[in-house]
Protein backbone atom coordinates (compact mmCIF):
# COMPACT_ATOMS: atom_id res chain seq x y z
CA UNK A 1 0.00 0.00 0.00
CA UNK A 2 1.45 3.52 -1.11
CA UNK A 3 -0.02 6.47 0.91
CA UNK A 4 0.65 9.97 -0.85
CA UNK A 5 0.16 13.42 0.79
CA UNK A 6 -1.20 16.06 -1.07
CA UNK A 7 -1.39 19.85 -0.13
CA UNK A 8 -5.06 20.69 -1.01
CA UNK A 9 -5.11 24.30 -0.08
CA UNK A 10 -4.83 25.82 -3.68
CA UNK A 11 -8.54 23.85 -4.30
CA UNK A 12 -10.22 25.04 -1.08
CA UNK A 13 -10.67 28.62 -1.80
CA UNK A 14 -14.42 29.65 -2.87
CA UNK A 15 -13.48 31.31 -6.42
CA UNK A 16 -11.52 29.07 -7.97
CA UNK A 17 -9.41 29.97 -11.28
CA UNK A 18 -6.65 28.73 -12.72
CA UNK A 19 -4.68 26.69 -10.13
CA UNK A 20 -7.64 26.30 -8.20
CA UNK A 21 -9.03 24.49 -10.83
CA UNK A 22 -6.13 22.16 -11.73
CA UNK A 23 -5.76 21.39 -8.19
CA UNK A 24 -9.46 20.81 -7.44
CA UNK A 25 -9.67 17.97 -10.61
CA UNK A 26 -6.71 16.47 -9.15
CA UNK A 27 -7.96 15.78 -5.56
CA UNK A 28 -11.17 14.53 -7.72
CA UNK A 29 -9.54 12.03 -9.94
CA UNK A 30 -7.27 10.94 -6.66
CA UNK A 31 -10.40 10.49 -4.80
CA UNK A 32 -11.90 8.54 -7.82
CA UNK A 33 -8.52 6.06 -7.89
CA UNK A 34 -7.86 5.98 -4.28
CA UNK A 35 -8.37 2.48 -2.98
CA UNK A 36 -6.84 -0.13 -0.83
CA UNK A 37 -3.74 -0.21 -2.64
CA UNK A 38 -3.16 3.75 -2.92
CA UNK A 39 -4.22 6.12 -0.23
CA UNK A 40 -4.33 10.02 0.12
CA UNK A 41 -4.11 12.06 2.70
CA UNK A 42 -5.09 15.54 1.89
CA UNK A 43 -3.61 18.78 3.68
CA UNK A 44 -5.87 21.84 4.70
CA UNK A 45 -4.88 25.05 6.46
CA UNK A 46 -9.23 25.31 6.81
CA UNK A 47 -12.06 22.18 6.88
CA UNK A 48 -12.71 21.25 3.56
CA UNK A 49 -15.04 23.52 1.25
CA UNK A 50 -18.55 21.73 0.31
CA UNK A 51 -17.07 21.47 -3.31
CA UNK A 52 -14.27 19.45 -1.77
CA UNK A 53 -14.04 15.44 -2.62
CA UNK A 54 -15.78 13.63 -0.08
CA UNK A 55 -13.09 11.72 2.83
CA UNK A 56 -13.74 8.06 2.78
CA UNK A 57 -10.80 5.73 4.41
CA UNK A 58 -8.90 5.91 1.10
CA UNK A 59 -9.16 9.69 0.55
CA UNK A 60 -8.97 11.76 4.06
CA UNK A 61 -8.71 15.26 4.98
CA UNK A 62 -5.96 16.48 7.95
CA UNK A 63 -6.74 20.07 8.99
CA UNK A 64 -3.79 21.50 10.24
CA UNK A 65 -4.51 25.20 11.21
CA UNK A 66 -1.56 27.89 10.73
CA UNK A 67 -2.20 32.03 10.60
CA UNK A 68 1.30 32.45 7.92
CA UNK A 69 4.20 30.63 6.15
CA UNK A 70 1.85 27.30 6.61
CA UNK A 71 3.99 25.33 4.23
CA UNK A 72 7.01 26.55 5.85
CA UNK A 73 6.60 26.11 9.38
CA UNK A 74 3.11 24.48 9.99
CA UNK A 75 3.16 22.06 7.86
CA UNK A 76 6.70 20.45 8.23
CA UNK A 77 5.76 20.32 12.03
CA UNK A 78 3.04 17.70 11.38
CA UNK A 79 5.16 16.06 8.43
CA UNK A 80 7.97 15.87 11.41
CA UNK A 81 5.87 14.33 14.06
CA UNK A 82 3.55 11.86 11.35
CA UNK A 83 5.48 10.33 9.23
CA UNK A 84 3.18 7.92 7.75
CA UNK A 85 3.42 9.11 3.86
CA UNK A 86 5.18 7.69 1.25
CA UNK A 87 5.03 10.64 -1.18
CA UNK A 88 4.39 14.18 -1.07
CA UNK A 89 2.57 16.12 -3.88
CA UNK A 90 2.26 20.37 -4.59
CA UNK A 91 0.04 20.92 -7.12
CA UNK A 92 1.04 24.81 -7.42
CA UNK A 93 4.97 25.50 -6.80
CA UNK A 94 5.29 25.50 -2.92
CA UNK A 95 7.06 22.27 -1.22
CA UNK A 96 7.39 22.38 2.81
CA UNK A 97 10.61 23.11 4.65
CA UNK A 98 10.88 19.89 5.78
CA UNK A 99 9.48 16.77 4.49
CA UNK A 100 10.36 12.73 5.14
CA UNK A 101 9.71 11.28 2.22
CA UNK A 102 10.28 11.86 -1.52
CA UNK A 103 8.48 15.17 -3.25
CA UNK A 104 6.74 15.93 -6.08
CA UNK A 105 5.82 19.30 -7.00
CA UNK A 106 3.73 21.33 -10.47
CA UNK A 107 5.02 24.27 -11.76
CA UNK A 108 2.97 25.67 -13.79
CA UNK A 109 4.81 28.91 -15.00
CA UNK A 110 7.52 31.25 -14.95
CA UNK A 111 6.01 34.28 -15.41
CA UNK A 112 6.85 36.17 -12.10
CA UNK A 113 10.46 35.82 -13.60
CA UNK A 114 9.73 37.68 -17.29
CA UNK A 115 6.78 40.02 -16.06
CA UNK A 116 7.79 40.23 -12.61
CA UNK A 117 5.70 44.00 -12.97
CA UNK A 118 2.67 42.60 -13.09
CA UNK A 119 2.70 41.01 -9.34
CA UNK A 120 2.05 41.95 -5.81
CA UNK A 121 5.64 42.19 -4.47
CA UNK A 122 4.76 39.71 -1.36
CA UNK A 123 3.21 37.52 -3.93
CA UNK A 124 6.66 38.03 -6.33
CA UNK A 125 9.14 37.37 -3.10
CA UNK A 126 7.57 33.97 -2.35
CA UNK A 127 7.39 32.98 -5.87
CA UNK A 128 11.06 33.84 -6.89
CA UNK A 129 12.25 32.52 -3.22
CA UNK A 130 9.93 29.51 -2.76
CA UNK A 131 9.93 28.27 -5.79
CA UNK A 132 13.19 27.92 -6.40
CA UNK A 133 13.90 26.06 -3.14
CA UNK A 134 10.84 23.52 -4.57
CA UNK A 135 12.68 23.24 -7.67
CA UNK A 136 15.88 22.18 -6.18
CA UNK A 137 14.69 20.21 -3.16
CA UNK A 138 11.76 18.77 -5.17
CA UNK A 139 12.77 14.60 -6.32
CA UNK A 140 10.55 15.29 -9.80
CA UNK A 141 9.15 18.15 -11.34
CA UNK A 142 5.81 18.56 -13.61
CA UNK A 143 5.35 20.91 -16.14
CA UNK A 144 2.37 21.60 -17.34
CA UNK A 145 3.94 22.51 -21.14
CA UNK A 146 7.27 22.54 -22.91
CA UNK A 147 7.75 26.01 -22.86
CA UNK A 148 7.66 25.92 -19.20
CA UNK A 149 10.05 22.84 -18.51
CA UNK A 150 12.21 24.69 -21.30
CA UNK A 151 12.29 28.00 -18.52
CA UNK A 152 12.81 25.58 -15.79
CA UNK A 153 16.28 24.09 -16.70
CA UNK A 154 17.60 27.62 -17.99
CA UNK A 155 16.60 29.42 -15.20
CA UNK A 156 17.15 26.79 -12.34
CA UNK A 157 19.77 24.78 -14.03
CA UNK A 158 18.10 21.04 -13.01
CA UNK A 159 18.57 17.99 -15.02
CA UNK A 160 16.03 17.97 -17.94
CA UNK A 161 15.38 14.74 -16.88
CA UNK A 162 13.80 15.54 -13.54
CA UNK A 163 10.99 17.20 -15.37
CA UNK A 164 7.75 15.98 -16.67
CA UNK A 165 5.94 17.59 -19.23
CA UNK A 166 1.99 16.52 -18.12
CA UNK A 167 -0.66 18.85 -19.78
CA UNK A 168 -3.49 20.48 -18.28
CA UNK A 169 -6.60 18.51 -18.91
CA UNK A 170 -10.15 19.80 -19.94
CA UNK A 171 -14.06 19.86 -18.90
CA UNK A 172 -15.64 17.02 -20.81
CA UNK A 173 -19.21 18.20 -20.36
CA UNK A 174 -20.07 22.04 -20.74
CA UNK A 175 -23.11 23.54 -20.54
CA UNK A 176 -25.41 24.66 -17.14
CA UNK A 177 -23.54 21.70 -14.45
CA UNK A 178 -20.68 23.27 -14.99
CA UNK A 179 -18.90 25.26 -12.40
CA UNK A 180 -18.18 28.36 -14.48
CA UNK A 181 -21.79 29.67 -14.63
CA UNK A 182 -22.61 29.62 -11.06
CA UNK A 183 -26.41 31.34 -10.37
CA UNK A 184 -25.26 33.42 -7.89
CA UNK A 185 -23.25 35.26 -10.75
CA UNK A 186 -26.30 36.33 -12.67
CA UNK A 187 -24.11 38.50 -14.77
CA UNK A 188 -22.08 35.98 -16.16
CA UNK A 189 -24.87 33.41 -16.50
CA UNK A 190 -26.86 36.23 -19.00
CA UNK A 191 -23.71 36.19 -20.92
CA UNK A 192 -23.68 32.19 -20.99
CA UNK A 193 -27.42 32.46 -22.65
CA UNK A 194 -26.48 35.09 -25.12
CA UNK A 195 -27.27 32.83 -28.56
CA UNK A 196 -23.77 33.85 -30.58
CA UNK A 197 -23.75 32.32 -33.53
CA UNK A 198 -20.22 33.19 -34.18
CA UNK A 199 -17.41 34.23 -31.50
CA UNK A 200 -13.98 34.13 -30.12
CA UNK A 201 -14.09 33.21 -26.31
CA UNK A 202 -11.06 34.37 -23.48
CA UNK A 203 -11.37 32.56 -20.27
CA UNK A 204 -9.02 33.51 -17.93
CA UNK A 205 -8.70 36.25 -15.12
CA UNK A 206 -8.31 39.77 -16.25
CA UNK A 207 -5.20 41.17 -15.46
CA UNK A 208 -2.64 43.15 -17.30
CA UNK A 209 -0.23 39.90 -18.21
CA UNK A 210 -3.19 37.85 -19.86
CA UNK A 211 -2.25 40.54 -22.75
CA UNK A 212 -5.98 41.77 -23.28
CA UNK A 213 -5.10 44.62 -24.87
CA UNK A 214 -3.44 42.97 -27.81
CA UNK A 215 -6.40 40.66 -27.98
CA UNK A 216 -8.64 43.52 -28.22
CA UNK A 217 -7.19 45.60 -30.44
CA UNK A 218 -6.12 42.28 -32.97
CA UNK A 219 -10.18 41.82 -32.82
CA UNK A 220 -10.89 45.26 -33.53
CA UNK A 221 -9.25 44.61 -37.08
CA UNK A 222 -10.17 41.71 -37.55
CA UNK A 223 -13.93 42.75 -36.80
CA UNK A 224 -13.86 44.52 -40.22
CA UNK A 225 -13.97 42.20 -42.62
CA UNK A 226 -15.83 39.58 -39.86
CA UNK A 227 -18.40 41.60 -38.96
CA UNK A 228 -20.55 38.91 -37.61
CA UNK A 229 -18.34 37.75 -35.18
CA UNK A 230 -18.34 38.75 -31.20
CA UNK A 231 -15.40 38.91 -28.32
CA UNK A 232 -16.25 36.95 -24.96
CA UNK A 233 -14.05 37.51 -22.47
CA UNK A 234 -14.79 35.91 -19.02
CA UNK A 235 -13.07 35.75 -16.37
CA UNK A 236 -12.29 36.97 -12.62
CA UNK A 237 -10.97 40.62 -11.68
CA UNK A 238 -7.17 40.40 -10.94
CA UNK A 239 -3.91 42.21 -9.96
CA UNK A 240 -4.08 45.08 -11.55
CA UNK A 241 -7.82 44.77 -12.45
CA UNK A 242 -8.85 47.69 -15.30
CA UNK A 243 -12.47 48.19 -16.12
CA UNK A 244 -13.14 47.71 -19.76
CA UNK A 245 -15.98 50.02 -21.00
CA UNK A 246 -18.02 49.12 -24.41
CA UNK A 247 -15.36 49.11 -26.92
CA UNK A 248 -16.68 50.12 -30.49
CA UNK A 249 -14.76 48.20 -33.24
CA UNK A 250 -13.64 50.97 -35.98
CA UNK A 251 -15.17 49.36 -39.19
CA UNK A 252 -18.56 48.61 -37.49
CA UNK A 253 -19.94 51.90 -36.69
CA UNK A 254 -20.09 51.53 -33.44
CA UNK A 255 -21.94 47.84 -33.38
CA UNK A 256 -21.18 46.49 -30.11
CA UNK A 257 -18.23 43.46 -31.07
CA UNK A 258 -17.34 42.70 -27.15
CA UNK A 259 -19.53 41.34 -23.66
CA UNK A 260 -17.63 41.00 -21.03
Amino acid sequence: MIKIGVDGNEANVEKKVGVSVYALNILKYFHKTANQKIMFEVYLKNPPHIDMPSANKYFEYKVIPGPFLWSQIYLPIYLYFHKNIDVYFSPAHYLPRFCPVPQVVTIHDLAYLYFPEDFIKKDLWQLKNWTKFSVNKATKIISVSKTTKKDIVKNYGVDENKVSVIYNGFEKTVGAKTSAVKHSDKKLARTAKVKLRKYILFVGTIQPRKNLEVLIDAFSKFSQTKIDFKLVIVGKKGWLYRPFNEFKSPGNRGRRQYIF
